[in-house]
């Protein structure tokens, strides 16, 4: 059926090349006379349009945003359809003649209320499943034969351990695992050769496989925080290629001397941790800009930290830092620089001389005197809090 029903029939209509984001605006898209995506987002509708299933040229549907607890059977009739967005309703099941789409690329179902994934999804050839937030205890094991996925995010699940048959999806690129009350990760995990950004936060785990060091394609983001680690697999200073890693929020009093060798690090959050000093490699990270230690219990920072030259953000607040750290007069690219509530004393003349810094708040100290210098006006819009 080529023909709009008329339930769609008064949407807006543009046409369709290949080119535009129909996700940006509510409508029908057509190319020449062939409806091939509609957007429905936040329409607040209760019922799904079952009419659209008739639509047999249909690659592309977004129903966003709306109320609808259940798809029909009939939606098994898109045969063209390629992409499904389906987040932010209250969809509690999946029928099983979904299983019929078999053109289907991507899938999401973020925040919805499903407590089950039929099996049938696994026969999909899915590149992207999306179902974050949800009311899932467990998965179908079919979906671990889906071999084109590249993007699985689960998270926000309760359903615990993942299985070690996690391994097989051979082709995954995105993976995210977090807030799954997890306690443990499966050593599968390490054959995930393609894998750039995986996320395990917000979980239970107390160690990580030592098959982590085998991501050897882990370049974008490495999600480790709120979970029970007090340390780290010696395999992870393989992860060479990682620019961002998150290990806050967890129970780290010290950190392996081989971090130093992520060479390609250029933002690495440690807050909320139990960190008594750094290590000595810290200053082999020749490619950070951006280091977060706040809530800690660090005393000195190394010296070496003196030849982090690219570092333009440093957070250092609530810490036990007596003496002015010697290394950050020696950072040309700090811009911002947050002392807040540690043990300072005073403010060394060399950095009151200085000219590159942006930001400085050194509030909750033990100051006693303020440099002459700065109880004017600071040029160049600089800011300092005292």
């Amino acid at each position: 059926m080529n023909s709009i029903p008329p339930s769609i029939a008064n949407l807006p209509r543009h046409s369709f090349d290949g080119s535009i984001d129909y996700r940006q605006e509510v409508g029908m898209y057509l190319r020449g006379e062939d409806v091939v995506a509609i957007n429905l987002r936040y329409q607040n509708l209760e019922v799904f349009p079952a009419e659209i299933c008739d639509i047999d040229t249909l690659e592309l549907l977004d129903i966003s945003g709306n109320k609808f607890q259940s798809l029909p059977v009939k939606i098994g009739q898109l045969g063209q359809l390629k992409e499904l967005l389906a987040d932010e309703n209250a969809i509690e099941g999946l029928p099983y003649s979904i299983s019929d789409l078999n053109m289907l690329k991507r899938l999401s179902l973020d925040n919805n209320k499903l407590n089950q994934i039929p099996e049938e999804v696994g026969l999909l050839p899915l590149e992207e499943l999306f179902i974050h937030n949800n009311q899932l205890t467990n998965l179908p094991s079919s979906l671990w034969q889906m071999s084109k996925l590249r993007v699985l995010s689960i998270g926000s699940n309760p359903i615990g351990n993942i299985d070690e048959a996690i391994g097989k999806l051979k082709q995954l690129e995105e993976l995210y695992l977090h807030d799954m009350k997890a306690t443990e990760l499966p050593n599968s995990l390490g054959q995930l050769q393609r894998v750039h950004t995986l996320d395990i936060a917000h979980n239970q785990l107390e160690s990580l496989p030592e098959s982590l060091g085998q991501l050897k394609s882990l370049k974008n983001f490495l999600y480790i925080s709120n979970n029970r680690l007090s340390n780290l697999p010696d395999s992870m200073r393989k992860l060479t290629k990682l620019r961002y890693l998150n290990l806050t929020d967890n129970q780290f009093t010290t950190l392996p001397d081989w971090l130093g060798e992520l060479s390609s690090l250029q933002e690495l959050r440690l807050y909320n941790n139990q960190l008594q000093s750094l290590p000595h490699s810290m200053g082999q990270l020749q490619n950070l800009k951006e280091l977060y230690l706040q809530n800690n219990h660090i005393e000195v920072l190394p010296d070496s930290m003196k030849d982090l030259k690219h570092l333009q953000q440093l957070e250092l607040r609530s810490n036990k830092l007596q003496n002015w750290p010697e290394s950050l007069l020696h950072m040309p690219a700090l811009r911002s620089l947050d002392l807040r509530a540690n043990r300072l004393t005073h403010i060394p003349s060399a950095w009151v001389e200085l000219e590159q810094w942006e930001k400085l708040d050194l509030r909750w100290n033990k100051i006693g005197s303020i440099p002459s210098k700065w109880r004017g006006s600071l040029q160049n819009g600089r800011q300092v809090y005292l």
